[in-house]
């Protein structure tokens, strides 16, 4: 009996995959489909019974990095608003979108701090497939150059230390 329920499981997912597969492809699926509200990177938002998801992957320093589910027409904002915000060390002004369409691969720069701003800038649609990326502000010093200062201040004052102590010796 046992044997019998999971081959009758096991058939059913082998049906539904491909069909839930084709979904995820076209960037469309159902809320009531949609992956929980969080699995790892995965997020679903605004799961009305009936409603239509489309997903877009959000790159970059928001709190909540990954592929989303968002509703239809979800605009910029609302998006990052489900991700819980950009981050503090966020480039504000230089987000963007990569959107492909069969022919063409299109960049559409958003400067963030217009929209939420004094400024009444364009707050672009999202569309299934996009892919939305919030880069990081580089901080003036990189943390390599840091590292190289500090090992080479190491290595100098040991060595200063070593010519210190030998004066102070060759003199007693």
């Amino acid at each position: 009996m046992i044997k019998k329920i999971c081959t009758l499981i096991l058939s059913f997912q082998l049906i539904t995959l491909p069909l839930l597969a084709s979904d995820l492809e076209s960037g469309f699926i159902r809320a009531e489909d949609a992956i929980g509200t969080s699995a790892g990177n995965v997020f679903a938002s605004g799961k009305k019974p009936g409603a239509v998801l489309i997903k877009v992957n959000l790159w970059g320093d928001v709190n909540r990095a990954g592929v989303h589910y968002v509703p239809f027409e979800t605009d910029f904002v609302s998006l990052l608003s489900y991700a819980g915000g950009p981050k503090s060390s966020a480039n504000l002004e230089e987000a963007y979108i990569k959107r492909r369409t069969k022919d063409t691969e299109e960049i559409i720069p958003v400067n963030i701090k217009d929209i939420v701003g004094v400024k009444s800038a364009h707050n672009p649609t999202i569309q299934p497939n996009d892919i939305i990326v919030i880069p990081q502000n580089q901080p003036t010093v990189s943390d390599d150059t840091l590292a190289t200062v500090g090992l080479v201040s190491t290595v100098l004052s040991i060595i200063l230390a070593s010519v210190v102590l030998g004066n102070q010796l060759s003199d007693d």
